[in-house]
Parts: C-alpha cells; sequence; structure tokens
C-alpha cells in the first residue's frame, strides 16, 4: 500500500503548487512489464516526468520526496465507480432513487482515490448535475482529484432495472433519439451507459429492458456523435446482444452462469474490455456475514465514523433485507471462473 500513498503524495504536491518533485531512491514499477528498479531516482517537472535514473540527479528547486523502502508505480484507473453523493437508495428499484448533490462527500471520496493511488475514475452512472459540475471543476483545475470520466444519468427504459429519476428512460426510438441527442448535447458525456437486465433471479420479479434493436440504435446514434457506450449486463445471451450491437465495453463480467468458449472469443477477437467489480461485488457478498473488513486500514483512512458505521450497520443490514449478499454469494464462483476464463482466452 505504500506505493499508492507515494503515487497520491505526488499528485497533491504537484497539483498544490505546480512544483518541481523530485523522489529519491525508491524502487520503481514503470508499468511496461519490466522488472522493479531499486535505488531509482524521478524527477518530476510540472506535470510531466523529466527523468528517471538510477544515478543521483540534482534537485534544485525540486521539492524532495525520500523514497527509502517505498515504492512507485505509474496512477491506477478505476474503471467503474459510482462516486457518493450523487443518488441515494435502491438500484434495483427505481421508484426509490433518489437524486441528491452532497458536493462534500464527493470531494471526499475522490480524494480517497487519490489516497490509494487512483488517479482516473470512470463514472458509470450518477446523478448528472452532481457528477458533471465536479468533471467540469477538475478539468479546470479547480479540485484535487483524480481525473474524472463520467456517463451521467444510465439509460434504461420505464420501470426497467436502474430506471430511477436521473436515469434516461428510451421506450421508442421516435422520442428517444430527440432525448438521446438533447442529454449528448447538454452533458458532452465521456461515454454512455446502457442497462439490459431483465432481472427475474432469486426471487426478484421479472422487469422490462432494452432491446437488441434499440441497444443497436442507440450506440450507433451516440458513436455517430464521437460518444462510445457501455453496458450493464448480467447474462451471457444479453451480453452476445450487446456484442453484435456494436457495444464497446462491459460494465462488468456475467455473472449468473460459466460464460460459453464461444462468448469469450467474440469478445478477445473484438477486444472489448470489461470492468470485473469484483471488489464490489465480494464486498456485497460476504458483508452479510461480517462487516469486519471494513476495519482495514484503507476504508478507516478513506470513509469517515459515520460513513464506516452506516457500511457496518444500516447498508449491511439493506443488503441482507434484499437478498443481495444472498444472491452474490450465490454468483462469486462464477464471476470468479469467468474472469479467469477470459484473462485465459485473451
Amino acid at each position: 500500500m505504500r506505493a499508492f500513498v507515494l503515487a497520491a503524495t505526488a499528485v497533491l504536491i504537484s497539483f498544490s503548487a505546480r512544483a518541481d518533485i523530485l523522489i529519491r531512491n525508491v524502487t520503481l514499477y514503470d508499468g511496461t512489464g519490466k522488472p522493479a528498479v531499486a535505488g531509482a531516482n524521478v524527477l518530476v517537472k510540472g506535470n510531466k516526468i523529466d527523468r528517471v535514473s538510477t544515478e543521483a540527479i540534482k534537485a534544485g528547486r525540486a521539492s524532495v520526496i525520500d523514497g527509502t523502502g517505498k515504492y512507485l508505480m505509474p496512477g491506477l484507473w478505476d474503471s467503474h465507480v459510482h462516486i457518493r453523493g450523487g443518488q441515494a437508495g435502491s438500484v434495483m428499484q427505481g421508484a426509490e432513487r433518489k437524486p441528491m448533490i452532497d458536493r462534500e462527500a464527493g470531494i471526499t471520496a475522490l480524494h480517497g482515490y487519490l489516497y490509494v493511488g487512483v488517479t482516473s475514475v470512470y463514472d458509470s452512472g450518477n446523478n448528472p448535475d452532481f457528477i458533471f459540475p465536479l468533471r467540469a471543476e477538475e478539468r479546470a483545475g479547480k479540485l484535487v482529484s483524480p481525473r474524472i470520466f463520467a456517463a451521467g444519468g444510465t439509460i434504461s427504459v420505464t420501470g426497467g432495472y436502474g430506471a430511477g429519476p436521473t436515469a434516461l428512460k428510451i421506450d421508442n426510438w421516435e422520442q428517444g433519439q430527440k432525448d438521446l441527442a438533447a442529454k449528448i448535447e447538454r452533458e458532452k458525456p465521456d461515454m454512455l451507459k446502457l442497462i439490459i437486465d431483465r432481472q427475474g433471479n432469486y426471487g426478484n420479479k421479472m422487469v422490462p429492458t432494452l432491446t437488441v434493436e434499440m441497444v443497436r440504435n442507440i450506440v450507433h446514434f451516440a458513436a455517430a456523435k464521437g460518444v462510445r457506450s457501455t453496458v450493464h449486463v448480467s447474462a451471457e445471451w444479453d451480453a452476445m446482444d450487446g456484442i453484435n450491437a456494436g457495444i464497446t465495453a462491459f460494465a462488468h463480467p456475467v455473472l449468473r452462469a460459466t460464460v460459453n468458449d464461444a462468448y469469450i472469443t467474440a469478445l478477445a477477437e473484438r477486444k472489448i474490455p470489461i470492468s470485473t467489480s469484483m471488489t464490489v461485488f465480494t464486498n456485497i457478498a460476504r458483508v452479510a456475514d461480517d462487516p469486519a473488513f471494513f476495519d482495514n486500514p484503507l476504508f478507516v483512512a478513506t470513509l469517515t465514523e459515520a460513513e464506516l458505521h452506516t457500511n457496518k450497520v444500516e447498508e449491511r443490514q439493506r443488503y441482507i433485507n434484499s437478498g443481495m449478499s444472498a444472491q452474490f454469494k450465490l454468483m462469486m464462483p462464477y464471476a470468479k471462473q469467468n474472469i479467469k476464463n477470459l484473462h485465459e482466452g485473451g
């Protein structure tokens, strides 16, 4: 974890003063696959790495960080987050979803990502009135934050999964095309987030979802405007429909069954990335049994006492009462096997 902390420290210093930084005697992982370099010296000028050497580098006016016993690595990217502070309530029940704007909570969360070495995040669905002002502040250099890429409100259908008040509900293409054009013009999302999920698993009632034709229309329309699309999907047949419709990324792996070789081949051939989201899934699966993992130093360092209490008590009870913990516990073996198979399949 010291590698992450050192990387985040350098980011914060660079942001606050734009001063030159010299990191001395650090073990360097450069992200290229090469072996670690012990005793490296790294000089950062402004926002660029100026020099890397095992020979001494003169500090000049640079701030000096002693990297002895620590590690330095490139900033990490979290490819599926929902920055807290923009909405509350159950994502499974759209009518219970409540938009909100808690800027302080959002900024605290963003600082938490920096603390663990995450320097870029993709917010895969949030309240547009919350996330895009934060993105604007970050890009204007007014906010200490990872780089923010955002989808804004998700795209679903009326009564569908994730169809809360901030979601764009597209029930017919004639009106949907106009609404989508307005969303792209108004929000300028970095990517869209579509939801294909019929639910109906483990006792949940089935809900309507986007048709294959609608997904294809949305994806192609957005692509023509330079916006790529990612999709939430849980079943392989729906995922294949997404691939055939031209989707460019998946928000998480297929969870409910072991995937077939043909699906893995289709993903590999098209080079479609998948965000595993396994940390979140694992937490949901195990929190019912024992929430003590929230005592991990990283959680303690990046969550307030109130947030820790909420996750240990209120959120835990919500996951138990809704059946989500039990569901995810059943799905975890499939998710793990699928990720292993995807990796081995290229």
